[in-house]
């Protein structure tokens, strides 16, 4: 008869619990869950980063224009590079998430579930013409093209003459976009002649959040039964070890009736309390189109 072991295997003798057969595949499966829900929710927040340090990046250069007015030709050369390695990191990180995504839905909830979420992700395509831009963009960077081709530095007073603006505006220009045959006038009509890719990147990430916001939904109520199985083997555990951390990796091994191992996994609650970090930490990322960042001076000292 297969006997299923529990235990803390680092040094020390500590207790072995036996567990019942549905509560080791249980907990199988549940690590193999929450490691590729954690795969699915740490490239959505590297992708998310990219586009955080583009945004810091613009307003690093519209800082130092507030200072500087008089811009050399080699410090708007200097610029655009930049501008174009923040956007072209963002587009390499989608283009990670979004190949990788349809799988990881796979792997937890099964080939309906994938075919679930790549029919929602055909509907963001669709609905959103700037996914649509960003999504052809990392082609057009893929062949050797640069997606930022124009940087404006505009400043001005406000109405009382108190306060200047200086901000910084990035820009694709649709005549350089139709010179690549990744590109058509037809694709392009809908945008303007110069195209603010700052605002593309932003309407682009909520997309890709909505996406991710959707899998979380998908896979809330198997998340829900496999976080409780976890827990409660290794709050069971705890009674005879006390000592033991709740986040301490524990060892499950399989015993066949020969008293040999044939199968060993580690448990802990790191994936699941990491899952739930990044769910609470990007929650409200489904309005991120209706927020900018201003270091507006609302009081004069």
């Amino acid at each position: 008869m297969q006997k299923y072991i529990l235990y803390a295997n680092y040094l020390g003798k500590h207790a072995e619990v036996e567990i019942k057969e549905e509560e080791y595949h249980s907990a199988k499966k549940g690590m193999s869950f929450f490691k590729h829900s954690l795969r699915a929710e740490t490239n959505f927040d590297i992708t998310f980063k990219m586009f955080m340090e583009a945004e810091r990046e613009i307003l690093n250069i519209a800082s130092k224009n507030s200072f500087y007015h008089i811009i050399t030709p080699e410090k708007f050369y200097e610029y655009r590079v930049l501008m174009n390695a923040r956007i072209n990191a963002l587009l390499l990180s989608a283009r990670f998430y979004l190949d990788k995504i349809e799988s990881q839905v796979e792997k937890t909830l099964g080939k309906d579930s994938k075919s679930e979420l790549k029919s929602f992700i055909s509907e963001q395509y669709d609905n959103c013409k700037y996914y649509r831009l960003m999504f052809k963009l990392r082609n057009y960077v893929a062949h050797g093209e640069q997606p930022v081709h124009r940087i404006i530095l505009p400043s001005g007073w406000d109405q009382n003459r108190e306060h200047m603006e200086c901000r910084c505006e990035i820009y694709a220009e649709k005549e350089a976009l139709l010179e690549n045959n990744q590109f058509t006038e037809k694709f392009l009509e809908s945008h303007n002649d110069k195209i603010d890719l700052m605002l593309a990147s932003k309407k682009f990430i909520k997309s890709l959040f909505l996406i991710l916001e959707r899998y979380r939904k998908m896979r809330a109520s198997k998340q829900s039964d496999y976080n409780n199985c976890i827990t409660r083997l290794i709050d069971d555990y705890r009674v005879h070890e006390p000592k033991i951390g709740r986040q301490t990796p524990l060892t499950l091994r399989k015993i066949n009736s020969e008293g040999v191992e044939t199968e060993k996994l580690l448990i802990h609650s790191n994936q699941i309390d990491i899952c739930r970090m990044l769910e609470e930490q990007n929650r409200f990322l489904n309005a991120i189109d209706s927020k900018h960042v201003s270091s507006k001076v609302y009081s004069t000292p």
